[in-house]
Formats: structure tokens, C-alpha cells, sequence
């Protein structure tokens, strides 16, 4: 089961602080300034409406979906991936061991191009969004309450298992997610995560980035920091331009149908399923792979590969 992303990070927090880190919660950056050595005079507000500043010889922005350097100096470019949303809400899943794997993510496939994740946590409550086309949920009611209710309702699966059950939280929505940046560094910062860019929920691939940009990050600073010199964009952006790179690759295969036919292939090759299966699980700076050393061509010459193997069937 999955642990709810609250408690997971309060616990991360919390482990920080017990390391000397001080971490403040309840606080807004409103502004940062850097001079030409790169240090920097952080502006930040707390709840009490409390105003400090705080000065620093480097920043790491680990701040996600927030993106707060992106935002602050206008860094945000679009992505390359089209514009979805979400309509997504915490519910309780009092039925969940009368099914298959009950304790698994799930990823159901409502329709093409439009995908419904299932995320037991271990609290008892599930996260349950839908995600598609912002078009897609026009005619399935006038807000995210009647939407999601809807959807639930016309799943023969997802009735079964959520269509009686209580909701820990009414529904949201997020739109338009995916963007990314020019540069994942600068004179005295670098971003790390979801803040690099971020691309889909599909394939949770956020954590994997978090942690491997995080830890290649927190070397180069304090190589930097330390008087050496560091080329950031051979040793960062690069190396982590080709993990983003790769991933969207998958992101794209799977919107345009090629992975469906993958995943549902008869009599698969066990080589392939592992190869594309490491890549879905992170491993997506191993070239020795060729499913990351040629991920931008490679799923769709498998899924030709599908097709032709069908014919012959017939």
C-alpha cells in the first residue's frame, strides 16, 4: 500500500530537522534577489504575516509544482505534451479487498486517451483521479462534484468499488500541468524535481526524478561551494535532460495508444517486458537498455512489430 502523501512529507521534514536543517512550515517566498557571485536575499512571509529575509550562498528549489524560481524570474516554457486535467478526490475504499491486487496502484483505461488512477493508501482511503482532455469532462456535469460522480457511476469497475463509497474530501480539479524551463540552473541556484519539468502523473515518475536530481544536485553544490569549478550543464542539465527526455517519450507512447498495444500484446517477448519495465520503473539513464538508448523510436517500431504479427495471425 502507499503511504499518504502527507504523512510521507512530514516524515521527510521531520527527518531533516533531526539532521540540524531548520525548516519552516507556513511560509511564503514572495521574493529573491542574486547579486554577481550568485548569493542571494530571500524575502519570505510566515502565517503571522511575520516579513524576514534570508541570505545565502546558493539555492536549491525543490519546491515542485510550486516552482517558485520559474515563477519568480519568468522562467516557465510550455511543454511539448498537450494540456490535460484532472478531476481527482480522496475517497474511502471499504470494499478494496474484494478485488485483484486490492493494494497495488492501479491505472484503469476508461477510454482512449483517457486514464483513471487508483492509489491505495494504507489509512483505508484510496486516491482516485480521472485524467483526460480538458474537453473530455464538458458534458459530464457542471462542476468536479457531478463530473466525478459520473464517471464513477458509467465504470462497471469503478461503481463496484467506489460507487456507494463516502468521499474524504470533495473533488478538484488540476489543469494544464506540464511545463518546464530554459535552464534547471543559474548564477547561484539550481532546480531540482518537478520543478525541472514537470510532465504526467502517469508512470509516477516524479519521485525517481526528486531523488536522483536532489542527490546529483547536493554533490555539485558542494563541489561548488568547496571552490571547484562545476559544469552544470554537462554534469546537471544534460544528464538530467536525457532522463526527462526518455520519460516523455513513454508520456507521449501513451497518450497516442503505442504502449496500450504494448501492454496488451499476446505472447509477449519476456526480454522486451523487462527492458521497457526497468524503464518504467526509473531506470531511465541506463543506455546499455535500448528502450532508453532509442526511446524516442523504439516503442514504435515495436508496436509496427505487433501489428505485422497480428496480420499474419489472421
Amino acid at each position: 500500500m502507499q503511504v499518504p502523501r502527507a504523512d510521507f512529507d512530514t516524515a521527510l521534514a521531520q527527518s531533516v530537522a533531526r539532521m540540524g536543517v531548520p525548516v519552516d512550515f507556513e511560509t511564503t517566498v514572495t521574493a529573491i534577489e542574486f547579486d554577481d557571485h550568485g548569493y542571494s536575499r530571500t524575502a519570505i512571509k510566515r502565517a503571522d504575516g511575520q516579513v524576514q529575509t534570508i541570505r545565502a550562498n546558493f539555492i536549491v528549489d525543490a519546491s515542485g509544482y510550486g516552482r517558485v524560481i520559474p515563477r519568480l524570474f519568468n522562467l516557465d516554457r510550455p511543454s511539448n505534451l498537450e494540456p490535460r486535467k484532472a478531476v481527482f478526490a480522496h475517497v474511502e475504499d471499504k470494499h478494496r479487498d474484494h478485488f485483484d491486487e486490492p493494494n497495488r496502484i492501479i491505472v484503469v483505461i476508461y477510454q482512449p486517451g483517457v486514464w483513471v488512477w487508483i492509489i491505495p493508501f494504507s489509512n483505508g482511503i484510496t486516491s482516485l483521479g480521472f485524467v483526460a482532455n480538458p474537453d473530455f469532462f464538458n458534458d459530464k456535469g457542471d462542476d468536479q462534484k457531478t463530473q466525478f460522480r459520473n464517471l464513477i457511476d458509467s465504470h462497471p469497475y469503478l461503481n463496484k468499488r467506489f460507487g456507494d463509497q463516502p468521499w474524504a474530501w470533495e473533488p478538484r480539479k488540476l489543469e494544464a500541468w506540464s511545463t518546464t524551463t530554459d535552464k534547471f540552473y543559474g548564477n547561484g541556484f539550481v532546480l531540482t524535481g518537478n520543478v525541472t519539468e514537470f510532465l504526467d502523473p502517469i508512470f509516477s515518475s516524479g519521485v525517481m526524478f526528486a531523488a536522483v536530481s536532489s542527490h546529483l544536485a547536493a554533490k555539485l553544490v558542494v563541489r561548488q561551494l568547496n571552490g571547484e569549478h562545476v559544469n552544470w550543464d554537462d554534469e546537471y542539465m544534460g544528464v538530467i535532460q536525457q532522463g526527462v527526455d526518455t520519460f516523455r517519450s513513454y508520456v507521449m507512447s501513451w497518450y497516442d495508444g503505442t504502449l496500450e498495444k504494448i501492454f496488451f500484446a499476446k505472447n509477449p517477448d519476456k526480454l522486451i517486458k523487462k527492458q521497457i519495465c526497468s524503464v518504467l520503473a526509473g531506470y531511465v539513464w541506463d543506455r546499455s537498455n535500448p528502450y532508453v538508448r532509442n526511446h524516442d523510436s523504439a516503442l514504435q517500431r515495436l508496436s509496427k512489430l505487433i501489428d505485422y504479427q497480428n496480420k499474419i495471425k489472421e
